[in-house]
């Protein structure tokens, strides 16, 4: 599942199996853009069982003492990952785990959230006195 796509919104997205430092295998989701990367939504759909597994882009960041991005890349980068298991495994606790057999037959739907603002409501509250000191 090598993949490299442009996702609007996002910018140049690729998804790829690799190992962590405990050689498990995790499906990758990494993202580049010369823009802010706003956040986003993953889902990872198994088409013949509909089986949907979520995750956030940048949820899987790892704390680091020092500074988050190299002042010299002009790329903003954002990443996240989904954990591979060998078998299909069922029970309380394996919700995140993908089945490594499934990948062939998923989808991978990134999703930008979008803030399209603020704005402000008038509204009423009518069995409200602020004027009542029988409170203190």
């Amino acid at each position: 599942m090598d993949t490299v796509t442009n996702v609007p919104e996002l910018g140049r997205c690729s998804a790829q199996v690799v190992h962590n430092r405990f050689s498990s295998r995790l499906l990758k989701i990494f993202c580049e853009s010369p823009r802010t990367i706003p956040a986003a939504s993953i889902r990872l759909r198994h088409e013949p069982t509909g089986q949907v597994w979520l995750q956030r882009l940048n949820s899987s960041v790892t704390y680091n003492p020092g500074p988050y991005r190299t002042w010299w890349a002009s790329l903003d980068r954002a990443q996240s990952f989904f954990h591979l298991s060998e078998s299909e495994i069922s029970g309380p606790g394996t919700q995140w785990l993908v089945p490594a057999a499934y990948l062939s037959a998923s989808r991978i739907e990134i999703t930008a959230e979008i803030h399209a603002g603020r704005s402000v409501v008038h509204f009423q509250l009518p069995k409200v006195n602020l004027d009542d000191k029988t409170d203190r």
